[in-house]
């Protein structure tokens, strides 16, 4: 039989094919020859003495620290600037609990932070201290957590001290998992004086500020506080444009006197006064009064004139005070400290210094807490004087709501809950103590330089106000230091 075809017969099959086999892939050893060149490629651009590293999974951790915050432009992570959260990851980086594929940002264009699920329990603002904050991200799982611990503050600067890292469920969310936060206010004792008119009299300035300038003058505008977080995104362009007093045109209260800055004003005390005021030593008669206008703050009150832009009677305003007393006196390098201890759920912009301005002008001009109450009143409007934030800090966060979560979850013995324990300061209480007093002592030390609060005193009387009288604790003082009519009226 001849093997040509027959002339006009249809074209033989492909001389590969064999009867009962379907038809080869056209494209196949094109495919392959693709495939085989691409091995061969990648095998020369990672050698097989590189071995692969073992995949080390990640857990849901919960990281205690605290730090002070002088030097550092807040908490929060922002690119190119120095703050304690790029600080805390860098750390754990090189303590071999993040991998350096998620510290770079790569083509999809997520932050450290965000590969990690950061999540932080409180913001705090520029140059706001803490002596213990919480934040939640995943990590490489550490299988010794106190080695790890000290491999991380190896890594940090010592003004930043992790205290523990403890494995949480995978819900967890540092900022829903608090339930209330606990601050305190550092500050010099000659803040509450026997008698204002002693250490300041009547001549030492001549002019009338703004007191909504003047309360902003040497701080950052947050308190550091957690809705102060949201309203601060809200109003950070009106902000930009506002200015120091120094911006503002000063009247002089009496043509006679020469006119001083605003500026002058609120950034300098004279030295034999701050040399004065540095040895006023508070009694117990004149504390416990002091603690009679803190008391007034306890309970569910109307907060709109502590904070900004807030209407009489807004819901959004009441806030439940829990606690806010003389916590401690103590004397740090020469200069007699008080520490003020104020709990709640939770605080609005400006409301801590602004708790604590109100009880220092009301106490100096003898005004009593019934001045205060009148301010909480949900119709009242008044014009609220701002202390100055540098003795503000974050002390403890209220996990209960995280706690109950856990306890839940081990009575209905769910996979894995048994490993997993409540976030508790008990075995760090030495650290956060040290950092407690750290903190004391570098806001001490600014008050010494800064002298925010004295100057914050001398200004006080020329305070005007957009809805009540000037505070004026000149007039309002008399010889006798009897009661005599509020100036809030």
């Amino acid at each position: 039989m001849s093997a040509t075809p027959p002339e006009g017969s249809a074209p033989m099959a492909d001389a590969g094919k064999v009867a009962g086999q379907k038809r080869p892939y056209a494209g196949r050893e094109k495919y392959l020859a693709g495939w085989e060149k691409a091995e061969e490629n990648k095998n020369k651009a990672k050698p097989e003495a590189d071995a692969k590293e073992p995949k080390v999974k990640k857990r849901h951790y919960a990281v205690c620290f605290g730090y002070v915050g002088t030097g550092y432009q807040g908490l929060q992570y922002q690119e190119g600037f120095r703050t304690i959260e790029g600080e805390l990851v860098e750390a754990f980086h090189q303590a071999g609990g993040v991998s350096a594929q998620n510290m770079e940002k790569g083509d999809s264009g997520l932050s450290a932070l965000q590969k990690l699920g950061w999540q932080r329990s409180s913001r705090t603002d520029k140059g706001v201290h803490a002596v213990r904050n919480v934040v939640g991200l995943k990590l490489l799982e550490q299988g010794d957590h106190e080695a790890f611990v000290a491999k991380v503050n190896a890594a940090l600067p010592e003004q930043i001290r992790c205290y523990e890292i403890q494995r949480t469920t995978s819900s967890f969310n540092a900022k829903n998992a608090v339930s209330g936060r606990h601050y305190h206010y550092v500050l010099p004792t000659f803040a509450f004086l026997d008698d204002y008119r002693e250490y300041f009299s009547p001549d030492v300035a001549k002019v009338h500020l703004d007191a909504e300038d003047a309360a902003g003058a040497a701080a950052p505008d947050l308190d550091g506080c957690d809705d102060a977080e949201d309203e601060g995104k809200k109003n950070y362009k009106r902000r930009k444009t506002q200015h120091a007093p120094d911006a503002a045109a000063p009247t002089p209260a009496d043509p006679a006197v020469p006119l001083q800055s605003a500026k002058e004003l609120y950034t300098s005390v004279p030295e034999d006064i701050f040399a004065k005021l540095l040895t006023y030593r508070i009694g117990e008669a004149t504390a416990a009064e002091v603690q009679r206008y803190l008391d007034a703050f306890i309970g569910t009150q109307w907060y709109h004139n502590y904070t900004r832009e807030k209407p009489p009677g807004d819901p959004s305003s009441q806030r439940y005070i829990t606690e806010f007393k003389i916590h401690s006196i103590e004397i740090v390098n020469g200069m007699e400290v008080m520490t003020l201890s104020v709990r709640g759920a939770a605080f609005l912009m400006h409301q801590i210094r602004r708790m604590v301005g109100m009880a220092i002008a009301a106490f100096n001009a003898k005004l009593g807490p019934a001045t205060i109450k009148a301010s909480l009143e949900q119709s009242s409007r008044h014009g609220i004087p701002t202390a100055p934030p540098t003795g503000l800090l974050l002390f403890d966060l209220f996990l209960d709501f995280y706690h109950k979560k856990l306890e839940m979850l081990q009575k209905n013995n769910e996979r894995g809950s048994d490993l997993l324990a409540p976030l508790s300061t008990e075995k760090y209480q030495d650290g956060m103590k040290a950092m407690h007093r750290a903190i004391a002592v570098e806001i001490m030390r600014q008050e010494g330089e800064q002298r925010s609060m004295a100057c914050w005193l001398r200004s006080l009387p020329h305070l005007t106000y957009k809805y009540v009288k000037q505070v004026n604790l000149y007039e309002s003082i008399p010889e006798a230091l009897a009661p005599k009519a509020s100036a809030l009226d």
